[in-house]
């Protein structure tokens, strides 16, 4: 077996692509999670730890979600994955943007995920 050769994936151009990808990815996430907690602390007013409560639902769904989305990329092609999830981010968005809710046959842990304080002009 000496002098022979396997094939190996790195070094190539997708498992490149696939490192920058996951490395923004992670990037990205880390600044949200870092900006949102000064917006919780320094503008909302909150303390430590209510900041980090607010925060603990997306920290369970994503505790909860990363098993599934294994399971899902590795049984579908990975071009249904992308499109799907790319489809439930254009539904959130344009619900977010547009100012309207989801139908109220929806649970009401989805229309009312973050409750908002009014904010006063003072």
């Amino acid at each position: 077996m000496r002098g022979r050769r396997t094939h190996s994936v790195r070094g190539t151009a997708p498992f490149s692509g696939a490192c920058v990808n996951a490395v923004a990815g992670f990037a990205t996430l880390g600044g949200f999670l870092f900006l949102t907690t000064l917006y919780l602390q320094n503008v909302r007013s909150l303390n430590a730890l209510h900041a980090g409560l607010w925060l603990l639902p997306m920290a369970v769904m994503t505790f909860l979600c990363a098993p599934l989305s294994g399971h899902l990329a590795a049984a579908r092609p990975a071009w249904w994955v992308i499109a799907g999830c790319g489809a439930a981010v254009l539904v959130v968005g344009w619900f977010t943007a547009s100012g309207r809710t989801p139908p109220r046959s929806a649970p009401d842990a989805v229309t009312s995920a973050a409750p908002v304080a009014p904010v006063s002009s003072s």
